[in-house]
C-alpha cells in the first residue's frame, strides 16, 4: 500500500494532518513528521506518539529541520509527501533534489491559514527574480506540486486561476476535527487550564513573530481579563504584570474553544491571525492592529 507522509511545522498543521488521515481513511499506511519549529515541539511528539486512539496505527516521528524529514522520506519509501510549503526558494530546491531522487513521489501542499489564499508572499525585486528562474510565490505554485488541500478551494481557485496545482477541499472545518479529537488534542499540546473569569469579558492579544509591548500595556484594564497568545516559533518572553500568558505550543483555536464556555464576549486584537478564518462567532470580534 502506497505510504502517505505528512511534515507538520505548526500546532496547525499537526490537526489538518490528522485531519486529511481521518478524511482519506489511510490510518495505517500514514506516517506523521513533527518538525523542532514551535515551541514546545518535541513535547508535543513524544505525547503523540503515546496516545492510545484511532491514531495508534500512525506513525509519529520527529526532525529538527524540515529537510531532514524530506531526506528520510526518500529513505522510507513514501509515495505521497504533503509538506506545508512550497513557496521559497529553500523549499524549492529541497524539492528539485527530492524529485531528482525519487521521480515518483507524489507532492502536496496543505492549507497553512491565511497563507495559502495571500498574493503578497512576496513582492518587488525578488518576486520578480523568483519568477524569473521559476521559484514558486505562491503556495501550490511550484511545479512538482500534484495538489492543494485548503478548506476553502474556490477561494484558492479565484486567487490562483492560473495555479496548475488541483485544488480540493480537505471537508472536516477545523473547528469540528477540534470538538471531534477534543480529548486527545488537549493531552497532546498539553493544555490543561485554569481560568477563573474575573469579568463577562476578555481581550487576547495574538502575537506575530514579534511582539508589541505597546500594544500589551494598552489593554489592560480592571474592567476585563487580558491574555497574551505568542505565535508558535516564540520561545521566550517575559511575563508582563496584569496580564495573563496562555501557552503558545497549544493551538489558538483550542484556546478560544475552552474560552467560548468561560465568557461572553471576547475580543482579539491580532496582526492578521489565520485563527479569523477559522473561529466565526457572534460573541468573538477580531480587531486587526
Amino acid at each position: 500500500m502506497a505510504r502517505h507522509t505528512f511534515v507538520a511545522g505548526t500546532p496547525l498543521h499537526v490537526m489538518i494532518s490528522l485531519s486529511l488521515i481521518q478524511q482519506f481513511k489511510i490510518y495505517d499506511t500514514s506516517c506523521l513528521k513533527i518538525i523542532d519549529y514551535f515551541s514546545g515541539a518535541k513535547g508535543v511528539f513524544e505525547r503523540l506518539s503515546a496516545l492510545e486512539w484511532e491514531y495508534s496505527n500512525v506513525e509519529v516521528s520527529f526532525f529538527k529541520s524540515h529537510r531532514l524529514a524530506y531526506v528520510d522520506s526518500v529513505k522510507d519509501d513514501t509515495k505521497c509527501l504533503y509538506i506545508d510549503s512550497d513557496a521559497s526558494f529553500q523549499r524549492h530546491l529541497d524539492l528539485i533534489v527530492l524529485k531528482s531522487l525519487r521521480p515518483s513521489i507524489t507532492i502536496n501542499v496543505f492549507e497553512d491559514g491565511v497563507g495559502s489564499y495571500r498574493t503578497d508572499l512576496y513582492s518587488g525585486f525578488k518576486k520578480k527574480v523568483f519568477d524569473l528562474v521559476g521559484v514558486p510565490t505562491f503556495l501550490g505554485g511550484s511545479p512538482f506540486t500534484k495538489s492543494i488541500f485548503v478548506y476553502e478551494p474556490g477561494r484558492y481557485k479565484q486567487t490562483f486561476p492560473n495555479a496548475k496545482c488541483d485544488a480540493i477541499e480537505i471537508t472536516e472545518p477545523l473547528l469540528a476535527t477540534i470538538a471531534r479529537l477534543e480529548n486527545g488534542l488537549h493531552h497532546t499540546f498539553s493544555y490543561e487550564p485554569e481560568i477563573s473569569p474575573k469579568s463577562d469579558k476578555c481581550i487576547v492579544y495574538l502575537s506575530n513573530h514579534n511582539i508589541d509591548l505597546d500594544v500589551i500595556e494598552g489593554l489592560k484594564s480592571p474592567d476585563h481579563d487580558v491574555f497574551i497568545k505568542l505565535h508558535p516559533r516564540i520561545t521566550e518572553f517575559s511575563s508582563v504584570k496584569g496580564v495573563s500568558l496562555l501557552e503558545n505550543h497549544v493551538p489558538a483555536e483550542i484556546i478560544f474553544r475552552h474560552l467560548l464556555t468561560k465568557y461572553d464576549e471576547i475580543e482579539v486584537r491580532h496582526h492578521g491571525s489565520s485563527v479569523e478564518q477559522y473561529l466565526k462567532k457572534n460573541n468573538v470580534r477580531f480587531v486587526r492592529i
